[in-house]
């Protein structure tokens, strides 16, 4: 049968470039007849041997398909649909084969076929649960059509876990730029969930909070307590972001005390410095909330 691993399979097309022009034109006597052949083979082997050699014939004219130079959408979408109807037509002599699973859940991706797709990827990690590859396709389906909460389980059998919440708070981060707050939260929840430690995507959903003036809802609230619990670093932003959490919770003398320890770590940090005079204002703290406002911070536009 097949090796197990994923070989770069454009090498296979590469090293025989006769095989993969004649496999690339159906149409082709020559193939029509060795296809004839094989599929007879397999009627009277019970599919084995015969199904093997029309697997790989399929992945490399699937590859043929992707990979011919200036081709164009139609020839494309020929080629795989035909190769998609030949393994179909071979489903029942590998229901045990986790590598025709794959291969024919990577033609119903690219048809478009999504359910499609969706359960050869399935079948495939269900016959090999240590199937990374299948398993990260069957994340990006899951994803794709809403199944958020399956597709992080697959991305954590997939071994990218980590990869995926980093790849998901720069989309939070670069959303939240575009002032599409709403995308950005759900884009950092998406790598919390993924990573329930991921201490910057928390920092990132409650900057989006604040950005779109919900800091005060319940959701924005839970995270902002989660995060004072993970973070134990002794950090400028920890420390902001507690002072923060404390006028939200009408503590105000304790937000100018953590305002004021921002400041002493990063006496840059601008923010820092607008919360802090508003909170000394608001107990009373005039002068000292004078004495804060004159104090000049480069780069803060004062």
């Amino acid at each position: 049968m097949f090796d197990r691993q994923y070989a770069d399979l454009s090498s296979i097309v590469k090293s025989s470039p006769t095989l993969g022009h004649k496999l690339r034109w159906p149409g082709i006597p020559i193939l029509r007849l060795v296809t004839t052949m094989l599929i007879l083979i397999m009627v009277v082997q019970s599919g084995s041997l015969a199904s093997a050699w029309l697997l790989n014939i399929s992945r490399i004219r699937f590859l043929n398909a992707l990979l011919k130079p200036n081709a164009t959408t139609e020839f494309r979408s020929v080629q795989l649909a035909e190769t998609e109807r030949l393994l179909r037509g071979m489903q029942e002599h590998n229901t045990s084969n986790s590598r025709f699973h794959f291969v024919l859940g990577q033609l119903s991706q690219h048809l478009h076929k999504t359910d499609m797709a969706v359960d050869s990827f399935q079948h495939a990690t269900a016959l090999d649960k240590r199937d990374v590859v299948s398993w990260w396709y069957l994340a990006d389906l899951y994803y794709g059509r809403g199944d958020v909460a399956l597709a992080i389980q697959a991305w954590r059998k997939a071994g990218v876990a980590r990869d995926k919440a980093v790849k998901f708070w720069w989309q939070g981060v670069y959303q939240e730029r575009a002032k599409k707050f709403e995308e950005a939260q759900t884009a950092y929840r998406v790598a919390m969930d993924l990573l329930p430690d991921y201490t910057d995507a928390y920092y990132g959903y409650i900057s989006a909070c604040w950005g779109q003036s919900r800091q005060g809802q319940p959701d924005c609230l839970e995270i902002a307590n989660r995060l004072m619990t993970l973070d134990k670093t002794d950090s400028s932003r920890r420390a902001f972001e507690e002072g923060r959490l404390a006028l939200l919770n009408g503590q105000t003398e304790r937000a100018v005390a953590a305002f004021q320890k921002s400041l002493s770590i990063d006496p840059s940090f601008c923010l820092a410095k607008r919360f802090l005079v508003v909170s000394l204002q608001q107990v009373g703290r005039s002068s000292e909330a004078t004495e804060a406002m004159n104090r000049k911070i480069p780069g803060c536009g004062e």
